[in-house]
């Protein structure tokens, strides 16, 4: 008689290794995650209890600020894809710092870009979204406010996505990467000790 197959159960219970490995992954994104939603429904409790015309502002002001936030996503993304390859180029060190300048310049540039374009929305555009001149004086007062979180977000998803890009090196990468760092500081250090060394048999020898 053939075999029985048996369907793959779909839920299967991890072991202490797997779930260890699962909330390391998972756990700074849940908790990430959890203050994101809380400070957003804390906003929005706020702006209720205010009244209507500063909840509806308050709706459009945030969805501003969501819309300009992939701005800082893409400069963070960009840097974990690419700057572990950098790392890596052992013959070429200052790439990474190139990089890494370049892409502060970018971050600083979008900043500009969204913070700038967010908060000229509400101040010239308000008839966009409302032709209430209450609702459209609180949009104005908070575009101000609303620039400055945008400038301060892309540049720390910029700062991030730098932090976040050494972790995606395999180990055995990181530690050549490691030695290739202390290989360059060992020659920078036999160089100025060299640089050191000449000036005094110089003078021995003139003495």
């Amino acid at each position: 008689a053939a075999a029985r197959r048996v369907a793959p159960r779909m839920l299967v219970k991890p072991s202490r290794a797997e779930l260890a490995a699962l909330v390391g992954f998972a756990g700074p994104m849940m908790v990430a995650l959890t203050a994101r939603v809380s400070v957003g429904l804390s906003l929005t409790l706020t702006a209720t209890a205010m009244g209507t015309m500063a909840l509806a502002s308050h709706q459009v002001v945030e969805s501003l600020y969501w819309l300009f936030c992939p701005f800082g996503e893409a400069v963070s993304l960009c840097m974990q894809a690419y700057l572990p390859k950098m790392l890596m180029a052992s013959r070429t060190p200052s790439l990474a710092a190139r990089l890494q300048r370049t892409a502060f310049r970018a971050a600083a540039l979008l900043a500009l870009v969204a913070g700038a374009s967010a908060a000229a929305i509400p101040l010239c555009f308000s008839g966009l979204f409302t032709s209430c001149t209450t609702c459209a004086g609180h949009m104005a007062a908070a575009a101000p406010l609303l620039g400055l979180a945008l400038v301060s977000y892309v540049v720390s998803s910029a700062a991030e996505g730098m932090l976040i890009a050494p972790s995606k090196l395999e180990p055995g990468q990181q530690k050549d990467r490691t030695m290739g760092q202390l290989r360059r500081g060992q020659r920078s250090w036999n160089h100025k000790q060299l640089r050191l060394c000449m000036p005094m048999q110089s003078h021995k020898a003139f003495g």
